[in-house]
C-alpha cells in the first residue's frame, strides 16, 4: 500500500496482483483487539506499546509467559505447537531496537492513500481470530477494493490469528495461487 501510494504509475507496470494479508492501512493500534482500553487512553497506550517493544534487553527471554503472550497476540486458538514455536522464535530473536521502531510505525502508520493506487487484482486474506489487525481492517479493505473494481477475492480463515501464512499454510497458499492463476 505504501509503495502504491509513492509510485502509483508503477503498480500496473510492475505487479500482476497484490496480496494484502493480515493488514490494514491505518489505525492499527487503535483498532487492535489485544487490549480493551477506553478511547481517551489510546494515545498513551500507543506510546507505551512502542516503548515496551524496545525494553526487553538484547533478546526477550524465552519463558512460558513470553510464549503465552506471543501466542495470545499473534496466533489463533488452533495453532499447533510447531507454529507456536516458529512464531515465538521469530519474535524472540528480533532485536529490541527493531521491535521498538516497528512499534512506533504501527502506532502511527497511515498508508490509506495507497489503497486507491492499487490497480491490479487484489486478494485480501485474514484470520477471524487476528487480534493485531482484526478482520474489520480486511473487510474495510475488501469493500474499498471492490468499489474500485480490483478485489479478486476476500478470504476469511476460521480460527486463525495474525500469522495466517503460518497457521493456515494450505488455505493461504491456495488463495495466493488462485490470484496468481488469474493474473
Amino acid at each position: 500500500m505504501s509503495w502504491a501510494a509513492e509510485y502509483p504509475a508503477s503498480v500496473s507496470e510492475l505487479a500482476r496482483g497484490v496480496v494484502l494479508a493480515s493488514t490494514g492501512p491505518s489505525q492499527l493500534v487503535d483498532r487492535s483487539t489485544l487490549l480493551k482500553v477506553p478511547r481517551q487512553l489510546r494515545p498513551r497506550l500507543e506510546r507505551a506499546f512502542a516503548a515496551s517493544l524496545a525494553v526487553a534487553g538484547p533478546e526477550m527471554q524465552d519463558t512460558r509467559l513470553s510464549r503465552r503472550l506471543i501466542r495470545y497476540g499473534t496466533l489463533g486458538p488452533g495453532a499447533t505447537v510447531e507454529v507456536i514455536d516458529e512464531c515465538a522464535d521469530i519474535v524472540l530473536r528480533c532485536p529490541p531496537q527493531v521491535r521498538g521502531m516497528w512499534g512506533a510505525v504501527l502506532a502511527t502508520i497511515d498508508v490509506s492513500r495507497g489503497v486507491d493506487s492499487l490497480t491490479v487484482p487484489a486478494a485480501v486474506i485474514v484470520g477471524d481470530a487476528d487480534r493485531l489487525t482484526p478482520a474489520a481492517h480486511s473487510v474495510d479493505l475488501a469493500a474499498r477494493l471492490g468499489r474500485q473494481g480490483v478485489l479478486f477475492e476476500f478470504t476469511l480463515l476460521d480460527k486463525v490469528g495474525h500469522m495466517s501464512n503460518l497457521e493456515a499454510v494450505e488455505d493461504f497458499n491456495s488463495a495466493v495461487a488462485r490470484l496468481d492463476r488469474s493474473a
